[in-house]
């Protein structure tokens, strides 16, 4: 930095009185060149950031398609359950609920709320075959 400062005031000279104030000329050029370098860095930094979050954010069309057709099929096979397995099981997966309160809010008893599962995710997996 302080060569770039040193070059950079040789080079405008004759616009500075250097030869009275030399010191302050060179520490204002030099800070004013950290400060650029620094934003620069700083700059590029978030630019290489952005662009790999947008990379790895980014699908191909082949990934989106068979994300896409992977939750039609789950769909799909969750609609083809018996109400009382799909209900349990969507209040166990996606509610996180425990299978005593899924007893409670459902009006069942432990025992048929985990064979609903137990029925439930069975189906499943027959349905999805090599997707699940």
């Amino acid at each position: 930095m302080v060569q770039e400062g040193l070059s950079r005031l040789y080079e405008r000279r004759d616009e500075y009185p250097l030869h009275t104030h030399f010191g302050p000329y060179l520490v204002k050029t030099v800070a004013r060149l950290c400060v650029d370098e620094h934003r620069e860095r700083q700059s590029k930094t978030l630019r290489q950031n952005t662009l790999l979050g947008l990379i790895r954010r980014s699908e191909t069309p082949l990934l989106s398609a068979e994300r896409r057709e992977s939750r039609e099929r789950v769909s799909s096979a969750m609609a083809g359950l018996p109400e009382r397995e799909r209900a349990c099981l969507l209040l166990a997966v996606c509610e996180d609920m425990s299978y005593q309160e899924i007893g409670e809010t459902l009006s069942l008893s432990f025992d048929e709320v985990n064979n609903a599962i137990r029925r439930g995710r069975q189906a499943l997996r027959e349905a999805l075959g090599a997707l699940a």
